[in-house]
């Protein structure tokens, strides 16, 4: 997971920016850079942005989730570009950067456009995630938005040098700081992750996989 002011940047960039956020902001400008930076970078309303920090000044409702290693169940998509590998084997270091800088141009948009957040980032391989704390929404919601995206992000690159597959599955996670000094980090643990590495594998282009049985909740 991306460090606060990674979050910031990204949604700053990619994402598109509600007025309430902007008003939110400036109204905690006088609070901690961090929650200065989850205002931008995470899609609240002015009035869930109030409710969500009223916590300890300075440690925002959202890093809990880390710290305390809150258990949510959320909608998990793994987006990978298909041969990869055997399109850029050959390339120039500047063809590959080239190649990926307009990959995430384009894809990082659509991810936040519907709610997403990312997670991870592994060179062509994205993995992000529809749930709280990010989203404070029903989990179908989380789904279609889930499916949606995936959907968008196939269309806009089938038929060209960056055509995707992506696996989606949902479940239960736990987010996670590692407790190790001078290597922090935000992420997230449990079955659903592994699960999804596995079917992503065996995924097929220009395709949402879906893990089975995972949507049995529906």
């Amino acid at each position: 997971m991306p460090n606060l002011q990674q979050l910031f940047e990204l949604k700053e960039k990619y994402g598109q920016l509600k007025k309430s956020e902007n008003n939110a902001k400036d109204f905690l400008l006088k609070k901690s850079i961090e929650t200065i930076a989850l205002t931008k970078a995470f899609s609240f309303s002015e009035k869930q942005l109030f409710e969500h920090f009223k916590i300890e000044p300075g440690k925002p409702k959202v890093i809990e989730y880390f710290e305390n290693v809150t258990e949510e169940d959320v909608v998990l998509v793994f987006i990978d570009i298909a041969n990869f590998s055997e399109i850029t084997s050959e390339k120039s270091n500047k063809f590959i950067t080239d190649y990926l800088r307009n990959y995430y141009d384009k894809v990082f948009p659509i991810i936040y456009k519907h709610g997403g957040q990312i997670e991870k980032l592994m060179g062509d391989g994205i993995i992000c995630v529809f749930g709280k704390p990010f989203l404070d929404i029903a989990w179908a919601e989380e789904f279609n938005r889930a499916e949606s995206c995936s959907k968008e992000i196939i269309n806009k690159f089938k038929g060209t040098n960056k055509e995707v597959k992506i696996a989606v599955h949902s479940g239960p996670i736990r987010y996670f700081k590692t407790p190790v000094e001078h290597y922090e980090e935000y992420t997230m643990i449990g079955k659903p992750i592994t699960e999804l590495f596995r079917l992503e594998s065996v995924a097929i282009k220009n395709a949402i996989n879906f893990y089975r049985g995972a949507l049995l909740i529906l």
